[in-house]
């Protein structure tokens, strides 16, 4: 029998358990490779829920409007992915609830979300964030204002009555998912549109 040359098998094997290692490592850091990635919508809470008063409770309407709606655990964590949210309320006036701000001429609308974990605490810790106004269409008594943010958008669309206010429909659709229906608006046209 030959002698065989232990240096060449043992620099062979040292080659195949280098590429196994590699092959292993490269795989381990592709897990995660193709399924969508969605950024929190907003990171901290702040004061903020004091400066929104009464919106459109008892037909009292402010700069703020307000969002209602059948607001379940699912739809909001929807809303809001990867943050610690408790539950909201989806009634008019109620203790906790969603309302937003701002001009869209601004180009910035502000959404103010108090939750059952703010309200529990008594701390007015909100979350508070803004979106960019990115469509607009006024015409006649309808308008339909289109936000984003770095999560996706959200669609406020509906009819301004004669007393001048503007209420409809809200839907929001984060990056890769489907649209969703969030609820009901109202605010006073004059504060937000013009």
């Amino acid at each position: 029998m030959k002698n065989l040359n232990w240096s060449y098998i043992s620099r062979a094997f040292y080659l195949i358990a280098m590429a196994f290692v590699m092959a292993s490592t490269i795989a381990c850091g592709n897990k995660d490779k193709g399924k969508a990635k969605v950024a929190y919508r907003y990171n901290t809470r702040t004061n903020g829920w004091q400066n929104s008063p009464t919106n459109s409770t008892n037909g009292q309407l402010s700069e703020w409007g307000e969002i209602t709606g059948q607001f379940s655990q699912q739809l909001i964590n929807s809303f809001m992915p990867n943050s610690n949210v408790g539950t909201v309320s989806g009634r008019s006036g109620d203790s906790t609830g969603i309302r937003f701000h701002g001009s869209i001429s601004s180009g910035v609308i502000n959404m103010l979300v108090y939750d059952s974990i703010a309200y529990q605490n008594g701390d007015n810790q909100a979350f508070y964030w803004q979106m960019n106004v990115v469509n607009k269409q006024i015409s006649n008594n309808n308008a339909t204002v289109i936000v984003e943010d770095n999560v996706g958008r959200v669609t406020f669309s509906g009819n301004i009555n004669s007393g001048g206010v503007w209420s409809g429909n809200v839907t929001f659709a984060n990056s890769g998912f489907d649209q969703q229906t969030l609820g009901k608006f109202m605010i006073n046209a004059s504060a937000i549109l013009y």
